[in-house]
């Protein structure tokens, strides 16, 4: 009787500690949960608008305008960032056929066309956030953005030039 006690304790705790490292396993690849996401949002967006609205100082109001413009921005990027997959994955579907020139140009030239909207859309969203910013954000508004494109451009095709401005070439 005794055999079965020490061997039922042994079994649960081999079934505990079997349990104890998926549960890690899982924190580990996940991460930690955030106490800044939200339901109906990633992660990554909710620490980026805590990031802007705190480098940037916005009162409730601009914190309030900032959530609308990037819901609005993204709503009118979203169909364009599906066609640049759809296109891509077109293009890389190409692999392996012959004769695909003619093919693979028009869908460069497509996938081309749909990264310039998709600029211009993410331009037109930057002016509109700088707008909501006083003149004293304003400044730090656009250090902000010369930092990210700074990191955004490819390595060896950047410099920055006087007052730390961006010049690509």
């Amino acid at each position: 009787m005794r055999y079965f006690t020490k061997s039922g304790i042994y079994i649960f705790l081999i079934i505990l500690l079997a349990l104890l490292n998926v549960s890690l396993i899982l924190f580990f690849w996940k991460g930690p949960p955030s106490k800044y996401s939200h339901r109906d949002r990633g992660r990554g967006q909710a620490r980026m608008e805590l990031f802007v609205a705190r480098k940037l100082d916005f009162s409730r109001e601009q914190v309030k305008e900032y959530k609308r413009l990037r819901k609005e921005h993204f709503q009118e990027v979203e169909p364009a960032f599906k066609e640049m997959r759809r296109l891509k994955r077109a293009l890389f579907d190409l692999l392996g056929r012959k004769n695909i020139f003619v093919e693979k140009q028009q869908l460069l030239e497509q996938i081309g066309k749909t990264q310039s909207a998709i600029d211009s859309l993410t331009f037109t969203h930057f002016e509109k956030l700088r707008n909501i910013c006083n003149e004293s954000q304003k400044s730090r508004f656009d250090e902000i953005i010369n930092e990210v494109t700074y990191r955004l451009t490819p390595s060896g095709s950047h410099h920055r030039g006087r007052r730390g401005r961006l010049n690509v070439h």
